[in-house]
């Protein structure tokens, strides 16, 4: 039961316009062609009452087209604005939202979701941009990621985002620039002095894509990344949404506040494309061709069109005769402003309206000229041409999305071979820095010491050495699945030697009495600090455990000590191995 106990039933068609009729007292919707009424579905504003609405019933069909006409203070933003998005965000999202006096909406169990693209801005700061709010970023950010430079310095994803620490320059907080408070004047943004509006640390920048370095690409017109991204089709789909709206003459990373609104409202349109379609979406606009050349009012159109054909409804409030003749349905208020408005005049195609202007339609109740809408529309249908346009394909749309996943990020950095895959030894031994960055000081030598070490306490029992890894060495027993020997190669000071050996193998204070590994505090040469023992007996993990060993050059284990510990423990892990476990 809905609106003060009525049957939660919608009239019949006929029902529903005839009623409607006399309600307005000044016109009457016209009822669609017999051939389709049926198989529309419908979404039914009950008594409307907001502001100058006279207690009205307005009919939308649902996955048309549908502009909202009228003379300005005709009660448009009240019916849609006030009173349709408050009352869907409400019943679909679980929105805090009041909307405004009516009796009820009937077919909201038709639709999924409701999405007000608005004017107001994409966001306050500099950090809100096209890129970020169409998740354009977020696949460049993966983008880069995959590009050998940054593999090679293991950065990752994270790395080329400015709005977390690591990659971003830290003076302006990856903005690109400072705010300055202005006393009793607004707020002003200036360049960062630091990267210069570039928002990444030098190292960051350092990685390119086809030369051009992530700050670098924000910088970049649509248009001109488009082209340079032609062959990453994941990435190249998000920005062609931009293209399509017509902002290909925007920078990807240009600042929020600096758009306009009709740029912002574009951006949110473009943002809507890129994301999977429901089929079930009610999108309602507020103007959207306000200061739009008509170039880009076309361009508008289609994709205003492309949502409604792949089975989305589009609600558009509008004055731009250019839209409301392209329109599916219209619904006109008025007949004027204020009190004189707040009435449903007429609703039907462009050629109803026109012909219920003109008095074609006998017993009209409709006054001569108060059907502005048709009488505005009646020279432009006259002039033509009338061309059909093309519709948009689901099917092939679905094809294409199922395409651009499968093909991904066109294959960048999947054929690349890394320093470690085409020497190993020379990465571990020679080129590697440590993890943070800095030159690794511990001596690389200790690695083939410990290597020869352990194929020379048991000739032939070991596989051999593997280099192939970025992080780390290992050696494994011939036809192992579990490794005997793993060390970790990008620390700075010490090397993290772990060898794998059945439980209750060694007592780790009694070992590292044996092993006289010194503490980092005892070593005056090396600076860095700590009193913890070098010599540890990881706790199990699975069947084995790990003896832990932190190695800072070869004079610490070229001992008879650390020889007789690396046989003991290649003994019991091959014991462990010929045991069949």
């Amino acid at each position: 039961m809905r609106g003060g106990g009525r049957a939660n039933r919608l009239p019949t068609l006929r029902e529903f316009f005839l009623r409607n009729a006399r309600a307005s007292g000044l016109g009457r919707a016209l009822e669609p062609a017999r051939d389709n009424a049926d198989a529309l579905r419908w979404l039914v504003i009950r008594a409307a009452r907001q502001n100058n609405l006279k207690n009205i019933d307005v009919p939308i069909p649902l996955g048309r087209l549908v502009c909202v006409t009228g003379v300005s203070g005709s009660g448009k933003s009240s019916l849609i604005n006030d009173i349709l998005h408050p009352a869907l965000a409400a019943a679909l999202h679980r929105a805090d939202a009041t909307p405004g006096d009516h009796a009820g909406i009937d077919g909201v169990e038709f639709l999924d979701k409701v999405v007000n693209v608005d004017q107001s801005p994409l966001g306050a700061t500099p950090s809100s941009n096209p890129a970020t709010y169409t998740g354009a970023f977020d696949l460049i950010r993966e983008l880069f990621a995959r590009v050998p430079d940054a593999k090679l310095r293991g950065f990752n994803a994270n790395r080329f985002s400015f709005n977390r620490p690591g990659g971003r320059c830290e003076a302006c907080e990856g903005q690109g620039r400072r705010r300055i408070e202005m006393h009793f004047m607004p707020d002003v943004w200036v360049e960062c002095e630091v990267c210069r509006g570039r928002r990444y640390e030098p190292e960051t920048l350092n990685v390119r894509f086809r030369g051009k370095n992530i700050a670098e690409l924000l910088d970049m017109r649509v248009a001109d990344a488009l082209a340079l991204l032609e062959a990453v089709p994941k990435v190249r789909r998000v920005l062609q949404t931009l293209a399509d709206v017509g902002l290909e003459y925007l920078a990807l990373g240009q600042p929020a506040p600096t758009l306009s609104g009709g740029e912002a409202q574009r951006v949110k349109l473009a943002a809507e494309l890129s994301r999977p379609a429901t089929g079930r979406t009610l999108y309602i606009l507020d103007e959207p061709t306000t200061g739009l050349h008509f170039e880009d009012v076309r361009k508008l159109l289609e994709v205003l069109h492309r949502l409604v054909d792949l089975g989305n409804s589009v609600l558009v409030v509008e004055h731009n005769l250019d839209v409301i003749k392209s329109a599916d349905w219209l619904i006109e208020l008025g007949p004027e402003a204020g009190d004189a408005g707040g009435y449903l005049v007429a609703s039907g195609s462009p050629e109803q309206l026109v012909a219920l202007a003109g008095g074609a339609e006998a017993g009209s109740a409709v006054v001569s000229g108060v059907c502005h809408t048709g009488a505005s529309l009646a020279p432009i249908l006259e002039a033509g041409p009338h061309i059909q346009r093309r519709r948009f394909d689901p099917l092939e749309h679905a094809r294409a999305e199922v395409a651009v996943q499968r093909a991904g990020f066109g294959g960048v950095g999947r054929d690349t071979r890394m320093p470690w895959q085409i020497d190993g030894r020379k990465w571990h031994l020679t080129s590697r820095k440590s993890r943070d960055g800095h030159p690794r000081h511990w001596s690389t030598d200790v690695i083939p010491l410990v290597e020869k070490m352990i194929h020379d306490s048991h000739p032939g029992r070991f596989a051999p050495t593997a280099w192939d890894d970025q992080a780390s060495v290992e050696i494994t027993g011939v036809n192992a699945a579990a490794w005997f020997w793993h060390a970790l190669t990008g620390g700075r000071w010490l090397c993290d030697m772990y060898f794998r050996v059945p439980p209750d193998t060694f007592n780790g204070p009694r070992l590292a009495r044996v092993l006289k590994l010194k503490t980092l505090d005892e070593r005056d040469d090396i600076p860095a600090y700590g009193n913890w023992s070098r010599v540890d007996v990881r706790e199990r993990q699975g069947p084995l455990e790990a003896v832990a060993v932190y190695v800072h050059d070869c004079r610490e284990i070229d001992t008879p000590a650390f020889r007789r510990f690396v046989k003991e423990a290649a003994a019991a892990y091959l014991e462990w191995l010929d045991g069949g476990r």
